[in-house]
This record gives structure tokens, sequence and C-alpha cells, in this order.
């Protein structure tokens, strides 16, 4: 299944809260892999409407001295009459940061457990304050559906 289909699939059903399926952390993997991306954790729904869904979450980017751990977002825009997802955006890494004070240790990171050392509250304060401009993002991928 489609990243896209997994995600009309997922917003179709009722809306309390649950686990995001395979197929969507898979496929948000898989086009985060593409801009150096090499693992995500804390995946959840930030918001969810008829016509958005956006998943918020971390991503491990391996830049060219060091691996750091950044926030991202999927803002998926879905079509009111079907449900099916028209336009996904997905915003990866905070420019603002300098890259000497973003979270994670080189050997942290390419360790099998990437995030031992970083509290829960940490990673989800890294989330909430996450970008809101384009311009903030290291990397932004869009994708038009016909």
């Amino acid at each position: 299944m489609s990243l896209a289909a997994a995600v009309a699939n997922y917003a179709a059903e009722d809306t309390r809260p649950r686990p995001l399926p395979s197929e969507i952390e898979g496929g948000l993997h898989d086009l985060l892999y593409g801009v150096g991306g090499d693992a995500i954790t804390e995946l959840s729904v930030a918001e969810s409407q008829p016509t958005c869904m956006t998943i918020v979450g971390l991503v491990t980017l391996l830049g060219v001295r060091d691996p750091t751990l950044s926030p991202f977002e999927a803002e998926f825009r879905l079509d009111k009459a079907g449900g099916g997802v028209t336009v996904l955006t997905i915003r990866a890494g905070d420019r603002r940061i300098a890259g000497r004070d973003r979270a994670g240790d080189p050997q942290v990171l390419f360790s099998d457990a990437p995030y031992i050392g970083l509290s829960w509250r940490k990673m989800r304060r890294m989330i909430e304050n996450r970008p809101t401009a384009d311009e903030d993002w290291e990397h932004i991928l869009h994708y038009k559906f016909d």
C-alpha cells in the first residue's frame, strides 16, 4: 500500500487516538531517506481535519560531518470528496539551530539505540518548537498528486 493510500485510509477511520500504521511510518522513512534521513521516531498526529492531516516527529539527519536529531512534519492535504491525498509537503531539519547546538552525539546516534540519553520531554520539546516558516526548515519536499 502506498503512503498516500495509507494516510487516506487512516484519515477515513474514526478520530480516536491510535497508533499510526506501519505503512505510514515506512513511507515517511523512505521519503526522508532521500534527504539524508536515517531513522524516524516519536511520530504522532498533530492535526487531523477533513481536509488536512499533519504528522510530526523526529528524524536523524546524516550530515556531512555529524548526524543530528531534528524535527520534521508531514502535511497531507486531503480531497473533500473522497478523502484521497492531493498534496504532501514534508519539512525536515531546523535551520534556526547551529550544528554544534543540535541534539545528539555522533557516538550515540550511530549506536543500536539512537536516542539513548535524550529524555522524552526533550524530544517532545524539539517537536513542539519546530519551525513554523518554510525558510526555517532545512529540507522541504513537495508532492502533488493528480
